[in-house]
């Protein structure tokens, strides 16, 4: 039941319960499938990610390793999002679960580009088969559909409210301030805008102001609260501080980074002078989530610290609970630092897990040991630093199942896969265990038994 969403108007979509084994677990099936063989004669295999597959060989994704699994399209691609914190509750476990998220696309035309608002609901686990179910019985068929039985209201939906953009959106960040949800937008044409998305917020909640909101073409009059046009280039580099209510930092293709302070009137003032500590483009940056006025930022030169990777570090993201910060670059490698030993100029933790760059990375909020990453490599992959080997379930693995997970860092939880070229993931801040990624195919939602 794939459903795209149009990025021309406001609509509600259906999302689909991925069933169709294209998304698989760090320990996987593999399926070799040949023409009008018989279900029983099919052969399940074990897949790890050094195990090329064959010419009739396709990934099935295993039930059991997910507690919850969707797939939603947006029509042109939308690689750049943020989770949108809500009034909800906290720590929300009970099914089906809602979120609110914002993206912005990249669409072929520049004038074909929108921020979206998006709330996502029904959002059910994954049913599994009863313990006495036949282990030959294929669960993962296509036609096995987990949305079959469920009445029109319980099927996942994502209702969404667009904002005419100019230009793709490099990136997006949301937040608060003084009570107004706040969104900023990185454009290719080099501005910077900060929208108000109180009434999109509000359409996507209500049946009748969703309606009212594309009778009164909302879509296209919506402007932005304020613009920034100082950068000379465009850029990628984006962050709100969660400490400094409305403060914001951008960063250039150039090396420049400004800093943002919210004035009177919706407005702020922008530092003219940048900040320089780069030679080269500036790819992320991240406000401490502790302390004021400190920032960190990565770049093309090879630098977060020293030199931090042999080629471009795309991606830093700062631990919330432990003096920690993660940085991914184009070399596949993930490092982490310890912001007590800065001075020695070397990682405490590295891992060589991705075989294309590591275009995004993010700690667990409240798991201070935990952190996922993703890349070009079509992996999201889990992370938790206080696991250690036991050989006892590995030795049980080779023996029944004839492998050896020697060579998978000890640290490695999970693999998540069946998105192409991955650009961003997120954990919910409220949805414990809550995986948003989002890729040239669509987003996954996702939460795994292993967090």
């Amino acid at each position: 039941m794939e459903s795209e969403m149009d990025a021309s108007c406001s609509r509600d979509v259906e999302m689909t319960e991925e069933n169709r084994g294209n998304v698989v677990p760090r320990i996987k099936k593999k399926k070799l499938i040949q023409k009008d063989i018989h279900k029983k004669d099919v052969k399940y295999e074990v897949y790890t990610p050094e195990l090329p597959l064959g010419p009739e060989e396709e990934l099935r994704f295993d039930k059991s390793a997910y507690i919850m699994l969707h797939s939603a399209q947006t029509g042109n691609p939308c690689l750049s999002f943020d989770i949108i914190r809500d009034n909800l509750g906290e720590k929300r476990e009970e099914f089906p679960l809602t979120a609110y998220v914002v993206g912005g696309t990249q669409a072929a035309k520049a004038r074909s580009n929108s921020v979206l608002v998006v709330k996502m609901v029904n959002l059910t686990k994954i049913k599994k088969k009863n313990s006495d179910d036949s282990e030959n019985d294929d669960s993962n068929d296509s036609e096995d559909s987990d949305d079959s039985d469920l009445a029109e209201e319980e099927i996942p939906q994502m209702h969404c409210a667009l904002i005419k953009h100019a230009g793709c959106v490099n990136r997006i960040r949301a937040s608060v301030h003084q009570g107004a949800p706040l969104v900023a937008t990185w454009s290719e044409l080099g501005r910077v805008n900060v929208w108000n998305i109180s009434l999109q917020l509000a359409a996507v909640d209500s049946p009748l102001l969703m309606s009212r909101y594309k009778e009164e073409q909302h879509s296209t009059s919506t402007t932005p609260l304020f613009t920034f046009s100082g950068h000379q280039v465009e850029g990628f580099a984006l962050d709100w501080s969660s400490v400094m209510p409305g403060v914001l930092a951008t960063g250039d293709c150039k090396r420049d980074i400004h800093v943002w302070n919210p004035s009177e009137g919706g407005t702020w003032l922008v530092d003219q002078r940048p900040l320089i500590g780069h030679v080269a483009s500036v790819e992320d940056v991240q406000w401490s989530p502790n302390e004021r006025n400190v920032l960190a930022s990565c770049s093309v030169d090879k630098r977060f610290h020293s030199n931090a990777h042999d080629s471009d570090v795309n991606v830093i993201s700062w631990n919330r609970n432990e003096p920690f910060i993660a940085s991914g670059g184009d070399d596949g490698v993930v490092h982490i630092w310890d912001l007590r030993q800065f001075q020695s100029e070397s990682p405490v933790a590295t891992f060589k897990h991705h075989i294309e760059p590591v275009t995004t990375v993010e700690w667990h909020p409240t798991e201070a040991t935990v952190f996922a990453s993703g890349g070009a490599d079509n992996q999201v992959a889990l992370w938790d630093l206080s696991v250690e080997r036991d050989m006892e379930p590995e030795q049980d693995l080779k023996a029944t199942l004839n492998i050896s997970v020697q060579d998978l860092p000890q640290e490695l939880l999970f693999i998540h896969q069946g998105q192409t070229d991955i650009k961003e993931l997120h954990w919910h801040p409220q949805l414990p265990g809550v995986i948003f990624s989002t890729a040239q195919n669509g987003f996954n939602v996702f939460r795994t038994i292993s967090v």
